[in-house]
């Protein structure tokens, strides 16, 4: 390849410097161009499986994150809910909502206000309370913060989601991501206002999200939603223009 390389590089100074040879000259013309168009053609390709490549287009400015708050640090708001699970009187067994007075009409127990208290002092105060009323059994109190899950999702709709829940599972329950969605770069948005952008599928859901956000996958870039059709025109124009380089 050098040696051809110099060879042609000695016709074409030759041609340069009036070699009468005319014949000659043109055959180092056309091997000059067949090459650069090859070149050319080659970049073109290159250039768009780079941008094809997930991760390889330039990335979007990133929003200053909202800071990270405890997902247990914060009281209970209209419309979450506790799960509760006894271990013997199945039948108080479920979910029980907020309601819009910020109190939970709670089995047993009666009405309570969960307003005031961080919900893990909450959930620790109830067990205690449910201890002291029953005897010989157990009680687990788990509570569930409502968001909306929208965007490239099979169901859009308000979910109700447990700390233990991540991204991925939390949007497995609004049936998964649609062809052109992406889990990477999920966005929390808060009254209208981008909070975070950084959240990941193995993310915890309501690590920083508070009730009522709305937990938005995005749609994935254009390029990689057209990837496939891009990368296969760049394979057959690169084909057609070889082959008629290689004719002439």
């Amino acid at each position: 390849m050098l040696l051809a390389s110099g060879a042609i590089r000695t016709e074409v100074v030759s041609c340069a410097l009036g070699a009468p040879d005319a014949r000659h000259c043109d055959s180092a013309r056309k091997t000059v161009n067949r090459i650069c168009s090859w070149t050319s053609v080659a970049s073109f390709v290159s250039a768009l499986v780079w941008l094809t490549v997930p991760g390889a287009a330039p990335a979007e400015a990133q929003q200053p994150m909202a800071p990270i708050v405890a997902a247990g640090s914060e009281p209970l708001e209209p419309g979450d809910a506790l799960r509760l699970s006894f271990s013997r009187e199945v039948e108080f067994n479920g979910d029980y909502p907020v309601d819009s007075r910020g109190m939970v009409n709670l089995p047993i127990l009666g009405e309570r206000s969960v307003a005031a208290l961080p919900v893990d002092r909450l959930t620790d105060s109830l067990v205690v309370e449910y201890n002291r009323q029953i005897r010989n059994q157990t009680v687990q109190i788990d509570w569930l913060r409502r968001v909306r899950i929208l965007g490239q999702v099979q169901v859009p709709g308000i979910y109700l989601v447990d700390p233990t829940m991540t991204v991925l599972d939390a949007v497995a329950m609004a049936g998964g991501v649609k062809p052109d969605g992406k889990l990477d770069g999920t966005k929390v948005l808060r009254e209208g206002v981008e909070v975070r952008s950084d959240l990941r599928p193995e993310t915890l859901v309501l690590e920083g999200v508070r009730s009522g956000d709305q937990i938005m996958v995005p749609q994935k870039s254009w390029f990689s939603r057209n990837s496939s059709f891009l990368i296969g025109t760049a394979v057959t124009s690169a084909i057609v223009i070889y082959t008629t380089i290689i004719n002439n």
